[in-house]
């Protein structure tokens, strides 16, 4: 489907439609009339000013109003060109500028990224107006949708490794962003396990991202990510889920599943995560290992040389967008690191989204929770 094509099929998704973007115009607001500067490059400038984003803002209330006014005499499938045209200048630049914001205030990710990398990334840009589009008009084909970028931070003690950051998509890649992401993977001769090589979306396992973890020591390990469901794991991966379900849970987890695979600059696999689902935190068996104020979980089983076992990785509750609420309780849980990871993006109108958690001083954060 393409950007000028789009249509909502009921008044709940162009509400929430609406709703979400006036939340990413009002964090491009922040850090547009917050940035310190802006770095060259397709790190920089993101070609909106605090004036434009305003003309934007209002031009989403006009057409919600306009919606509500629309007695449906023509039907409940309606055209909605203005939304999209605000989406496809909104959802580029809001990526442009976080990503300036993340160089200049955590860490320099344009000192980092490669020629392979930077084309990857405005591959991304240039697709991810219909990737946000698509997760409102193809609700009913799909029960659930990943979030397509993440900007995470490990703390361990007085440690941060705050260089890691993972671009994708939300609903389905196109055929050049795989192609970009096998460039990457040519470049650092990573050869995924044959079950799992297949990336395109004909494929048991479509691609759903890349990422990068570059504040560990010497080059930076490179992580990719598939989705999939569990039917179609090898028999191996089957066994791991059933024997994780029996240990961890009350019921069965969800049939959908995320693969992800770290590898060094030179090609050698580090870890093999594999993500299961439940469908409430409230399967979990011990309660004690989810805290107050989690939404969602999943449990994740992880194998190879990094050694992490398995874990609980957890989703945030939030209020409903536009508000950024702070949730204390989860920022009383960090220690000072953390608190200062978590109040950067809460002054930024961002909000944490997931995390493993093991205590105040050992713990990775996800951000930005994206409504």
């Amino acid at each position: 489907m393409s950007d000028s094509e789009g249509s909502f099929d009921n008044d709940t998704s162009v509400g929430s439609f609406v709703e979400d973007l006036t939340h990413f115009c009002g964090v491009l607001q922040k850090l547009v009339t917050g940035e310190p500067k802006t770095l060259e490059g397709p790190w920089g400038k993101c070609g909106m000013t605090a004036d434009g984003i305003d003309a934007m803002m209002n031009r989403l209330k006009d057409e919600a109003a306009a919606w509500e006014e629309d007695d449906g005499a023509t039907g409940m499938t309606k055209d909605r060109t203005n939304l999209i045209e605000v989406s496809n200048e909104v959802l580029p630049a809001f990526h442009i500028a976080l990503l300036n914001w993340h160089c200049l205030v955590f860490y320099p990710f344009h000192e980092r990224f490669t020629s392979e990398y930077n084309e990857y990334y405005k591959e991304f840009l240039s697709n991810i107006s219909s990737d946000f589009l698509n997760t409102f008009l193809l609700q009913e084909e799909r029960e659930y949708f990943l979030s397509p970028y993440s900007f995470s931070h490990r703390v361990k003690s007085t440690a941060q490794n705050s260089g890691r950051v993972s671009y994708g998509v939300a609903y389905e890649a196109t055929p050049a962003l795989i192609q970009k992401a096998k460039t990457v993977l040519k470049k650092h001769s990573i050869e995924l396990p044959e079950a799992f090589s297949d990336m395109t979306n004909e494929g048991k396992f479509p691609f759903y991202g890349l990422g990068w973890d570059f504040g560990v020591a010497g080059e930076a390990h490179v992580k990719i990510y598939l989705h999939g469901e569990a039917a179609d794991l090898p028999e191996s991966h089957r066994l791991k889920r059933k024997q994780a379900e029996e240990a961890a849970i009350t019921g069965e987890f969800s049939p959908h599943v995320l693969m992800a695979f770290t590898y060094t600059a030179t090609g050698r696999m580090l870890e093999e995560k594999l993500y299961l689902y439940p469908e409430s935190p409230k399967q979990v068996k011990d309660s004690s290992a989810i805290p107050s104020g989690t939404l969602n979980v999943a449990y994740v089983v992880s194998a190879g040389d990094l050694n992490r076992g398995e874990f609980w990785q957890l989703d945030v509750t939030h209020s409903p967008a536009p508000v950024c609420d702070p949730v204390p309780e989860w920022r009383e849980r960090f220690n000072s690191l953390g608190q200062d990871i978590y109040d950067k993006y809460y002054t930024a109108g961002m909000r944490l989204d997931t995390l493993g958690y093991g205590g105040p001083d050992n713990f990775t954060v996800y951000f930005p929770f994206e409504p």
